[in-house]
């Protein structure tokens, strides 16, 4: 009679715990580099959307006070400017005439809100229809030269992104048409 021994005791096919700490290694770089990348898209979105509004706001600021000066001469009524060096003053949509001002872009007087219209404006300019919310834009113009020669007229915006402001200044020289 023989008998037969047979080992019951066999290895199971699996992972041992340094291939697993491998495996999860490898998939929490690539996690980190994804979120990495989320935030800097999130944060790249952010700075292109101040710069979009920011543009805008400038040439609306350099088309307001073309829009003045046209006015002032077709009707022959205004003030007009005359600043042989540079001249700053606020306007905005509903208030159309140069204000002057003696702060700068980071003055609370340049700062903008967003009115119940969807328009931005100065509530520094005293209009109670400026009562809309805070943004993070200021803009101040400023103006050398003559209203009734050649003026050159930057609208310089500032904005404020997380801890960082950005400026975007638009130019332009206004030449007498007249």
């Amino acid at each position: 009679m023989t008998s037969k021994f047979t080992n019951t005791n066999t290895k199971a096919a699996g992972f041992s715990i340094i291939e697993v700490i491998a495996v999860t290694l490898i998939i929490s770089i690539g996690l980190v580099g994804m979120l990495s990348l989320t935030w800097q898209s999130i944060k790249v979105l952010g700075i292109n959307r101040g710069n979009l509004i920011a543009s805008q706001l400038a040439q609306e600021g350099i088309e307001l006070v073309r829009n003045t000066r046209d006015t002032d001469w077709l009707t022959g009524v205004g003030g007009g400017w005359d600043c042989s060096s540079p001249c700053y003053y606020l306007v905005d949509y509903k208030h159309p005439e140069l204000t002057p001002t003696g702060a700068g872009v980071d003055g609370n007087q340049a700062k903008l809100k967003l009115d119940t219209d969807g328009y931005y404006c100065h509530a520094s300019l005293g209009d109670a229809g400026c009562n809309g919310a805070d943004t993070n834009f200021n803009r101040v113009i400023s103006i050398t030269g003559s209203s009734t020669a050649s003026s050159t007229v930057k609208s310089w915006v500032r904005y404020k992104n997380g801890n960082n402001f950005f400026d975007y200044i638009a130019e332009t020289i206004l030449y007498d048409w007249r």
